[in-house]
């Protein structure tokens, strides 16, 4: 992360595209499921209920 601190905002958008891509490509070739955010949310819930 330190080294974003020095990044130029052309190349921060590269990265991010490149994020974005590779999480867009895990879902259509089905290596990683979406979930609803509400369900997200009830499982962060759950667990910080647990600590």
């Amino acid at each position: 992360m330190a080294e974003l601190d020095s990044a130029s905002p052309t190349e921060i958008d590269r990265l991010q595209m490149e994020l974005i891509n590779r999480r867009h490509r895990d879902i259509i070739e089905g290596s990683v499921k979406g979930i609803l955010s509400k369900e997200s949310d009830a499982r962060i819930r759950v667990r910080l209920n647990e600590a």
